[in-house]
């Protein structure tokens, strides 16, 4: 991930093709959604 926060400006995250996630990569990388389907960290919320 910190070799994606440097090269990024914007990332966009899919998951299951839905659109997630849309932003700069340290926001985007804080969010929950992403932190738990890429970076196997719980979240608040459950992914469906």
């Amino acid at each position: 991930m910190d070799v994606v926060r440097e090269l990024a400006d914007r990332i966009i995250v899919l998951h299951n093709g839905t659109l997630v996630a849309d932003g700069k990569p340290a926001d985007v990388i804080a969010m929950p959604i992403v932190q738990e389907a890429y970076l196997g960290l719980p979240g608040p919320e459950g992914l469906q």
